[in-house]
């Protein structure tokens, strides 16, 4: 097996960090790559427990994935933000409790070309994605 020179790793980083914005840190340690944004690395999810109907605020740039969880024996809504202002964010849902759960979205935007999903089963789960415009069932 060969080694990889010196130069050919600068040139690797350098065409890497191009596909981020600026202040991105990437290090090579035992070939593993290890890419922070801004000073900040990727973290675990949060987790948020929602027991009545939530509106979820844009999040930090920085987070790419954000998990709820609704333990309620009453219908609650959970909708969804701007599509637009969190490309890329993924956002998981899932239902602990008896209640229905309804996944809402704003701004005429939609859900795998809805307005609105209903997670009827206790247990079940719902993973969408924003691809800057509206949300996708992954």
């Amino acid at each position: 097996m060969s080694k990889i020179k010196s130069k050919q790793i600068s040139d690797f980083t350098a065409d890497v960090r191009s596909c981020f914005t600026a202040g991105t840190s990437i290090t090579i340690s035992n070939g593993v790559i290890s890419v922070s944004e801004g000073g900040v690395s990727s973290a675990r999810p949060s987790i948020f427990n929602k027991t009545a109907n939530y509106t979820i605020t844009t999040p930090a740039s920085s987070l790419l994935q954000e998990i709820y969880t609704v333990s309620s024996a009453s219908a609650v809504t959970i909708t969804l933000p701007n599509a637009t202002l969190c490309a890329s964010m993924e956002y998981h849902i899932k239902r602990l409790g008896t209640g229905t759960v309804t996944v809402n979205t704003t701004s005429s935007q939609t859900i795998d070309g809805l307005t609105s999903v209903v997670i009827s089963s206790q247990y079940a789960n719902l993973t969408v994605i924003s691809d800057g415009s509206n949300w996708i069932i992954i």
